[in-house]
């Protein structure tokens, strides 16, 4: 045993020590994009945005009304430039009927991005939408997922990235987790989990049918913990049994990992294609979104409830759509997203209850407890050779009050909004948009009513 012990003591040293080299270069890494921005006059000679939508806007600059030049047109929205010249501060005010105007004077955070040769970014949303646009952020390549690691960052998930991206909403900072090179040339990262009372937060890696485990502390990459499927994407955790539950696309199954021992410890067949999980409020049973039965694209998929005591399934329902993401309610409540019919349905009862229609490629949705709202993104309808195109019009953004699925509010987003999170306070919603490269930031409004 003496040599085992000496073995592992060597490796605790080493580990401590290659943790304190993470945190050194990642404060390099902060550090450097601030001293970038330091090297950036405050006066800023050229202003270039976005303003979506830009058909009949105006905008003013210092309270003088202008006509930016345009630069180019996306759709609904418009890439804009303009001079500036002999003064510090800057006021932009951007006004359409029937929208809420954006009022903004430029700061650090504004400057910032433009020192990064990124446009700035407004969108006026329709006045009876209870948000407010706040601003979006260029991030990592096909933007998956989104989560808030605290009130003020995100964690940014891409699909076709080796980078995994950390923002600050107030600061503009951006930086990449540091990832081991063997984990980050594969890609293919899909959904993050965290988990506060444990300080740390997983990731999804459908190319390794992985789970890797990062410290919330210092954002370290702690450990890679193989699922044993394939395609590994949603990730959910059980708080009465310590286990994490992920889906696994290809192999049809879930995988149970035991976060104690950080192993995988059974697989369950799912009879269909899995992908969103929840756990029902007393935690006796996981409710599994099915995307399809046979295949992933033959729009046969359903619900499945697993009892959590035997691991046997109580009820599955195929043949009535692609489900992709689902929420619990209340007890044995559940609403389910359905991509390929654009529905939200609310399981009750054990049994669907009622659907509410949603705009084109409904995918995640998010639940706000203490509104009894449910935020949807909708993807919007694919490019006709492939969805990995740019389609013909944006995607959308839509508020459902609960529990009657009443519809209450909907507005405009970017190119497949796909992400969709709320920050702790409930306060912060964060979108992503999967082929702009780009996260929206909204904040909610003191009314409960839009």
């Amino acid at each position: 045993m003496q040599p085992y012990n000496a073995a592992m003591s060597s490796f605790s040293k080493i580990r401590v020590v290659t943790g304190y080299f993470s945190v050194f270069l990642l404060f390099i890494l902060v550090r450097c994009e601030i001293r970038l921005w330091q090297k950036k006059p405050l006066a800023v000679q050229e202003l270039v945005f976005y303003v979506q939508p830009f058909d009949e806007v105006t905008v003013y600059l210092n309270e003088r009304k202008i006509r930016p030049k345009i630069e180019k047109f996306e759709k609904s929205r418009s890439l804009m430039r303009l001079s500036l010249e002999g003064q510090e501060r800057w006021r932009v005010r951007v006004e359409k009927v029937g929208y809420k105007s954006i009022v903004h004077e430029l700061e650090e955070r504004d400057y910032r991005i433009l020192a990064r040769g990124e446009p700035l970014y407004w969108q006026l949303l329709p006045e009876r939408v209870p948000i407010r646009f706040v601003g979006a952020f260029t991030v990592c390549h096909k933007p998956k997922s989104v989560n808030f690691l605290d009130e003020s960052k995100v964690l940014v998930v891409c699909l076709e990235d080796k980078e995994i991206h950390i923002v600050d909403i107030r600061t503009a900072l951006r930086w990449p987790l540091l990832l081991p090179d063997k984990v980050a040339n594969q890609k293919g990262f899909v959904e993050s989990l965290i988990l506060a009372q444990r300080g740390e937060f997983y990731v999804s890696q459908m190319t390794t049918a992985s789970v890797h485990v990062f410290s919330l502390s210092d954002f370290q990459y702690l450990e890679r913990i193989a699922t044993g499927g394939k395609w590994t994407k949603v990730l959910h955790y059980d708080p009465y049994r310590h286990y994490l539950y992920a889906s696994n696309w290809l192999s049809k199954d879930i995988s149970v990992i035991d976060l104690e021992r950080r192993l995988e410890i059974r697989r369950v067949p799912t009879g269909g294609v899995p992908r969103g999980l929840a756990l029902s409020l007393d935690g006796q049973e996981l409710a599994v979104a099915l995307f399809g039965q046979k295949t992933d694209t033959d729009n046969e998929g359903g619900l499945g409830i697993l009892e959590l005591s035997t691991f046997k399934w109580h009820k599955r329902y195929l043949g009535l759509g692609a489900m992709r993401h689902i929420v619990a309610y209340s007890d044995n409540s559940y609403y389910i997203s359905d991509m390929a019919a654009g529905y939200i349905w609310e399981y009750k009862g054990q049994k669907l209850v009622r659907k509410a229609k949603t705009c084109s490629k409904p995918n995640t949705i998010v639940l706000h407890k203490e509104r009894h709202w449910l935020f949807v993104s909708c993807r919007g309808p694919n490019h006709p050779e492939s969805y990995l195109r740019s389609g013909f019009e944006f995607g959308r953004l839509q508020i459902f009050e609960l529990p009657e699925l009443k519809f209450l509010a909907e507005w405009e987003g970017g190119e497949q909004p796909t992400g969709l999170a709320l920050s702790p306070s409930g306060k912060v919603l964060v979108s992503s948009d999967f082929l702009d490269d780009r996260i929206r930031i909204y904040a909610l409004e003191d009314s409960t009513k839009p």
